[in-house]
């Protein structure tokens, strides 16, 4: 495979490649890259080493992985920690050539890095973008440990999705201990008063054995039946 001299993309930015899922991307056949690296110590998140991991792979090792996946699969997965944490030139061109090996590409992010995300859609380079909704803005610094300032960037990346022809997904991850009945309806009518047109996912909290607020798993969930919403909820990782 040849790569173009002048990025050698020397800089180990990826922590792991999935080679196979017919999960992460829907209705298409995908691989998934994740980045090391996180501006965020969510409470929830099980991905603790890929956060606090420096990588263990350059593009130009991931490229040549995805060159041989050419015609095989459909999508590459751009997953995290939080993909656009250590975004820059070198980032923009590695997704770009990611883009012309005929790849759809999705993205999974938190939205803070408003600027990234707006020149990638600017430049036709996402395809679909799943976009965490981490919290209440009451709650935001609690849950991500992050400044409550960075939640208005998140709800310009919203803003900027919805006033684009890509495909998105708004998504929560819910653990009882940290959100409750109120706080999604908050959620909820936030971005219904955005006009959002799209499917609001909550997606159950996975118990690991590493997380950075130590939770476990809470047996007695609550109940969602209370919601009140014009946006189609969708559950994920509930038992009923």
């Amino acid at each position: 495979m040849s790569i173009d001299k002048e990025h050698i993309f020397k800089r180990k930015r990826v922590y792991n490649l999935t080679p196979f899922t017919l999960l992460d991307y829907p209705s298409k056949t995908a691989c998934i890259v994740w980045f090391s690296g996180c501006g965020m110590r969510c409470e929830y998140c099980y991905n603790t080493d890929i956060v606090e991991s420096n990588g263990n792979y350059d593009y130009c090792e991931v490229l040549s992985f995805l060159y041989k996946r050419k015609g095989l699969l459909q999508g590459v997965v751009l997953c995290g920690g939080e993909p656009l944490f250590n975004y820059d030139k070198d980032m923009f061109e590695f997704i770009k050539k990611v883009k012309e090996m005929g790849f759809l590409i999705k993205l999974d992010t938190n939205g803070i890095n408003y600027e990234a995300l707006k020149e990638l859609v600017e430049s036709n380079l996402i395809d679909y973008v799943a976009l965490d909704f981490k919290a209440p803005k009451y709650k935001f610094q609690y849950i991500t440990n992050n400044n409550v300032k960075k939640f208005d960037l998140f709800l310009d990346s919203v803003k900027l999705l919805i006033n684009t022809q890509i495909n998105f997904e708004i998504r929560t991850t819910f653990h009882p201990n940290l959100l409750n009945l109120e706080d999604i309806q908050e959620m909820v009518d936030l971005i219904d008063s955005l006009d959002y047109q799209g499917k609001y996912y909550i997606q159950n909290f996975m118990e690991s054995q590493n997380n950075f607020g130590h939770l476990k798993k809470e047996f007695h969930q609550i109940s969602f039946d209370g919601l009140k919403s014009k946006i189609e909820i969708k559950y994920r990782n509930f038992d009923n």
